[in-house]
């Protein structure tokens, strides 16, 4: 693998890896959150990764940032709770090399088990969906102080510099929702408000400034973007259509990025 993307359900939905020019799988799944992302890249991609990954293509996933995963139940959405985790933390994820056994079911494991999707990890179901919709609110503002927010965007940081002391770019992404947002208080389904996510994008700016290998897209762009309702899945994904197009323009990022 050259190019992973790890995400939430608009990144698993909105970002067609077949259109960029690298090696690419897409691990983005739906429900998680900025540390389940964090722990996914730093305990399981960054330990294993071949020579050849060049980048790691990450949503923001700037909603939800207040949810304590570790008080939660199921916590992490699920991924604390895993069986699978709980054996993989205990052996230290395995940083010391896989296992024979591993390897073996690795090995095993083809097209035909993917079940609608290809080996990219992308769900190929053409679904229209029925556009952007109306821009309806369900979640609520946080404020950027808040511990559990700060402990979020310090794992952030910390799988960051993790990647890019490797030489790994990071292309953080925010990806698009209805344009109808630009007019509300709320700059998603999920919120916050603006003027919180405008203090979160600052630290990710901050961050950029220091790191060369660090890059923010913000394809969402406060609602002013130019995703249409028949490249929109609902009100915060795009469809197959607007995952297509996202991969083109993400790629050309990755064009400008990575020498």
């Amino acid at each position: 693998l050259e190019c992973i993307i790890i995400g939430s359900s608009p990144a698993y939905n909105g970002i067609d890896p077949s259109k960029i020019s690298m090696r690419t799988l897409n691990m983005a799944a739906p429900a998680m959150i900025l540390s389940i992302t964090t722990s996914i890249a730093k305990d399981y991609i960054l330990p294993h990764a071949s020579s050849k990954l060049k980048v790691i293509v990450a949503e923001l996933i700037p909603y939800l940032m207040s949810w304590d995963t570790h008080r939660i139940i199921p916590r992490m959405t699920g991924l604390y709770d895993s069986k699978g985790y709980q054996e993989d933390m205990g052996n230290n994820f395995y940083k010391q090399g896989i296992p024979a056994e591993i390897i073996t079911k690795i090995n095993h494991y083809n097209q035909d088990q993917w079940l609608g999707h290809d080996t990219a990890g992308f769900y190929y179901n053409k679904i229209q969906g029925n556009g952007w919709g109306e821009p309806v609110v369900q979640g609520k503002d946080y404020s950027f102080t808040d511990s559990v927010v700060q402990s979020q965007l310090s794992g952030l940081k910390e799988m960051i510099d993790s990647a890019t002391s490797k030489g790994i770019y990071v292309l953080l992404v925010n990806l698009p929702q209805n344009p109808l947002y630009k007019d509300m208080e709320m700059m998603g389904f999920w919120g916050p408000t603006y003027e919180t996510y405008h203090k979160v994008v600052a630290y990710i700016n901050s961050l950029a400034e220091k790191n060369s290998h660090l890059r923010f897209y913000d394809a969402g762009n406060d609602g002013d973007h130019d995703f249409t309702d028949d490249e929109a899945l609902d009100a915060n994904h795009l469809n197959y259509k607007g995952a297509a197009r996202m991969g083109v323009k993400i790629d050309s990022i990755l064009q400008q990025m990575i020498p």
